[in-house]
């Protein structure tokens, strides 16, 4: 029996022609195609600038130093979403302040976000969570009102639009991923688009080069090695050339599993805004307690059968690295952690293996007792 796995990549032709022109080229680590992919980035985002680095954790890592946050300095986080940034966050020497999230749309709720700023505040940090774009408009008003940054997780959200505006042009500054699950991959990668101005960019450029900024091996700044490669951009910079073809199949698997579970009493789908336009990264679902099995349980009975999925991301207040951190008051982010089942989703998946995903899955509901 063939297995489902929740995420696959299948290799275009271009994206072979354009890794052996890199290869060819002699340009492994700078080049080409690493210029043409930020170039390319800047003008989809439509942001000041764009530049990439090794992976989005070092995005996170690389931007928290840049700003210069100090031991103790506040960082507000919703209390679900993959937790990259307030892993840094506590990492530095920081403090991550959760809030819980909207239990529909699965993003941070805007409402509650005020009362958790203090002056020792200096930014909100925003995850995109399975591509929805957060309330931008009341965020960003709150974050000026405040003088914080505002910092968007695009991770999840490539090609997402809010109120005309892509994700990672809407904040100060934003992060982005290429590892193999993303909507746009060369395996790892990732990069930062800046709003602010171009005096920021070039610290930024300079930081990700060990601190040399012209004079080679002469460091003016303390840092490290955060650059991506020629190689990886040829990859990517394939894949963005077929970003719409990419687009639209993701619109389309995300419609036929609607579709299916349409009218199906206890499964839930996280809701968005009608302004906006969304490219799904995955396909969460919410399962009914009084309907299914423990979502755990259905987890190990579809590997059984075959299908891959995956779990919600763990909620902070289910970790023990943030048992001194404040994590109450997260009952939303505590319950989509405990019941949120991602299903299969990459671009080659076929109606066929949906199908029998969607089967499959409905055969775990709860019998009930005669």
């Amino acid at each position: 029996m063939n297995k489902i796995p929740w995420s696959y990549i299948i290799p275009t032709d271009l994206e072979k022609k354009l890794l052996l022109k890199a290869i060819n080229s002699g340009w492994y680590s700078d080049g080409y195609y690493l210029r043409k992919f930020e170039s390319k980035l800047k003008n989809f985002l439509d942001c000041k600038f764009f530049m990439t680095v090794n992976n989005c954790t070092s995005a996170i890592q690389l931007l928290f130093y840049f700003l210069k946050f100090k031991k103790n300095d506040e960082i507000i986080f919703p209390g679900y979403g993959y937790m990259a940034g307030p892993n840094i966050a506590l990492q530095m020497g920081l403090k991550p302040v959760f809030v819980d999230v909207d239990l529909k749309t699965f993003c941070i709720n805007k409402n509650l976000i005020q009362n958790k700023i203090s002056n020792r505040t200096k930014a909100i940090f925003l995850i995109h969570t399975y591509g929805n774009p957060c309330s931008m408009k009341s965020i960003v008003s709150i974050a000026r009102d405040n003088n914080l940054y505002v910092i968007e997780d695009c991770a999840e959200s490539f090609g997402s639009i809010y109120n005309k505006k892509k994700t990672g042009s809407l904040g100060d500054f934003g992060l982005f991923s290429f590892q193999s699950t993303k909507t746009i991959t060369s395996g790892e990668g990732g990069g930062i688009s800046i709003n602010t101005n171009k005096t920021d960019y070039e610290k930024l450029l300079c930081l990700r080069t060990h601190g040399v900024k012209q004079k080679r091996y002469y460091h003016v700044n303390l840092s490290g090695n955060y650059r991506f490669t020629n190689i990886q951009a040829s990859i990517a910079y394939a894949q963005f050339r077929n970003f719409k073809n990419i687009a639209s199949k993701r619109n389309k698997i995300e419609k036929i599993y609607k579709n299916f579970f349409k009218n199906k009493i206890g499964i839930s789908f996280q809701e968005r805004e009608k302004k906006n336009k969304i490219i799904p990264w995955t396909l969460p679902i919410v399962l009914s307690k009084k309907k299914f099995l423990k979502r755990d349980k259905i987890i190990l009975n579809l590997k059984k059968k075959n299908i891959e999925v995956r779990n919600g991301f763990y909620s902070p207040n289910q970790l023990p690295i943030y048992k001194k951190i404040d994590t109450n008051n997260l009952k939303n982010s505590d319950f989509l952690s405990r019941q949120i089942l991602c299903l299969p989703f990459y671009i080659g998946l076929k109606i066929s293996d949906i199908k029998k995903v969607c089967n499959t899955l409905l055969s775990f509901t709860i019998l009930k007792k005669k």
